[in-house]
């Protein structure tokens, strides 16, 4: 069986990466029954070694409280971590996968502050290096700002036309009650000297 032979060899020499080739296959129930607690508790022993792939998985699983009880605070530590293993690995070596999964956690505050600008750099890279999914956030981040943007416009728009419309028919308003009173007192100055009171001059 593959997995036991996997845990025979990491007994005798750990390492970090063939714990989270073990990890996977508990996860995913590839060679054995799915079984998440033992995923957490394998992510955990590589997590502690510093793969920061190992400690992404397990942020990830704590985030949702798969296998181990859900901790908001130690989640963001553990993301954080990652983060940085992350970026240090992305110094030697551009790679587009992990571009990508940087720039989802900057997106998405994975243990750091959220950071749109920045994860569009790392979307760009990844693009850049091939990664289509990095390509289609991108246009997907465009077009929800080119959305916002129109409904900026037309939402000041229509604040606009709508206060304009109240402007005109209060000065509407104002005006012809103005000139109802200037009519009115024209009328008694000239009924006063004996003129008569001509109807169609209220109409002007």
């Amino acid at each position: 069986m593959a997995l036991a032979g996997f845990i025979s060899l990491d007994r005798k020499q750990p390492d970090a990466g063939m714990e989270r080739r073990i990890t996977q296959m508990y996860y995913s129930g590839n060679g054995t029954a799915q079984n998440y607690a033992a995923a957490a508790q394998w992510f955990s022993m590589s997590a502690a070694k510093g793969d920061p792939y190992s400690q992404f998985q397990l942020a990830r699983m704590m985030q949702k409280g798969e296998g181990i009880a859900a901790n908001k605070r130690q989640t963001q530590m553990i993301y954080a971590s990652a983060l940085d293993g992350f970026q240090k690995i992305l110094q030697e070596k551009p790679d587009a996968d992990l571009l990508y999964k940087v720039g989802m956690m900057y997106e998405a505050r994975l243990g750091t502050k959220r950071d749109l600008s920045t994860a569009k750099q790392y979307y760009t890279e990844a693009a850049a290096e091939g990664n289509i999914h990095a390509q289609l956030r991108l246009n997907q981040i465009q077009a929800f700002h080119n959305q916002v943007t129109v409904s900026a416009v037309m939402g000041l728009f229509n604040a606009f036309a709508y206060s304009l419309g109240d402007s005109i028919k209060d000065s509407t308003t104002h005006k012809y009650r103005h000139d109802r009173k200037l009519i009115q007192k024209q009328k008694a100055l000239k009924e006063v000297h004996g003129h008569q009171y001509d109807e169609q001059e209220e109409m002007i």
